[in-house]
């Protein structure tokens, strides 16, 4: 009996978390570490438990059968649960490139995929291996799926913005939405829709991985040029002359001198340590591994200690002049998990 349980369980949960360890295996970064990768399945798992308790309420306040509910309603609530973990993800600057986003997007659904499958197996043991099989090859694939969709679309569709906004995170959300209820329409030809899924997502990622390894090239040289522009501006006097310059002259009437200083530098500093993280990312790309120097680790302290004293409005009236967009407070995230930070501050 036990031997039945556990290889039902194996057929129900070893696909997905394969699937996952071979996303984590094929990322050449190597920037998503194990920690981030365990928690974001144990929220995804959270999900599921908080997921369940919504949609039995929902069923047995609206009296909803059962089959319409799994069609319309629990895709929706669901994807929802789900994304709020990558949401927290990327407005916290933990998201850095496009398929850290699929790795992360699938790990959220895999935790969910994992304690629904568990529960599914405690109430039915009795079903046929076969079920455990579909569940484990579609039904467990799709949850990754649909929340690694979601989190590439996220990912892209913010990563330029200078201010949150929710309506950027919709697109993505109707699409996972869209496919999870597609799936389920599905479920009386469990056989096809499994073999779909499987054939469809891998074909999907490994050519969103190509593009993105194509992009990231591109986006570390630009970057780099333009953060030594800003760099060699800010160094010669030049940079009082743009906008941000002149609006910083401006705020010394509302924070005083001193204050607007350290503004200046803390501008000056944030961009060195953005050559820095870009660096860093460069040698990633070629295979490399290159250590964080003392200085830099003390330059990222001082980052922090600058902030404090600079304080949340003043640096809320900063940032949008200064067009600080997410990937670089990413890149500074990245930069403090390579220097051996115990607690990466997410800026």
């Amino acid at each position: 009996m036990m031997a039945d349980f556990l290889l039902k369980a194996l057929f129900g949960c070893l696909p997905v978390l394969a699937f996952l360890g071979a996303l984590v295996h094929f990322d050449s970064f190597k920037l998503v570490r194990l920690p981030i990768v365990l928690f974001t399945v144990s929220a995804g798992g959270l999900a599921a438990f908080v997921g369940y308790v919504i949609n039995t309420n929902i069923m047995n306040g609206l009296q909803l059968p059962y089959s319409d509910f799994m069609h319309f309603g629990a895709p929706f609530t669901e994807e929802i649960l789900t994304a709020a973990v990558i949401v927290f993800l990327i407005q916290t600057n933990r998201v850095g490139f496009a398929f850290d986003a699929a790795i992360l997007g699938f790990a959220a659904g895999t935790g969910f995929a994992l304690v629904e499958n568990f529960y599914y197996l405690g109430i039915t043991p009795d079903k046929h291996l076969a079920v455990w099989v579909i569940r484990g090859f579609g039904t467990a694939v799709m949850h990754g799926g649909t929340t690694a969709i979601f989190a590439m679309m996220g990912h892209v569709l913010t990563l330029k913005a200078e201010r949150p906004n929710p309506l950027h995170y919709l697109p993505g959300l109707g699409l996972a939405v869209a496919l999870h209820s597609s799936f389920n329409f599905f479920l009386n030809t469990p056989v096809m829709s499994t073999i779909v899924m499987m054939l469809g997502l891998p074909a999907v990622m490994t050519f969103l991985l190509r593009r993105d390894q194509k992009s990231i090239h591109h986006w570390i040289e630009v970057d780099f040029d333009e953060h030594k522009k800003l760099l060699y501006n800010l160094r010669s006097g030049e940079y009082e002359h743009s906008e941000a310059g002149r609006f910083l002259t401006r705020l010394r009437n509302c924070f005083g001198a001193s204050i607007v200083d350290k503004m200046v530098y803390y501008i000056e500093l944030h961009t060195e340590l953005i050559l820095s993280a870009e660096t860093v990312l460069d040698a990633h790309e070629n295979g490399e591994k290159i250590s964080v120097d003392v200085e830099t680790k003390e330059k990222l302290v001082l980052l922090h200690e600058i902030e404090q004293e600079i304080g949340k409005t003043g640096l809320l009236a900063l940032r949008p002049h200064l067009h600080f967009n997410r990937h670089e407070f990413w890149e500074l995230y990245m930069l403090e998990k390579e220097a051996g930070f115990v607690h990466p501050h997410a800026h």
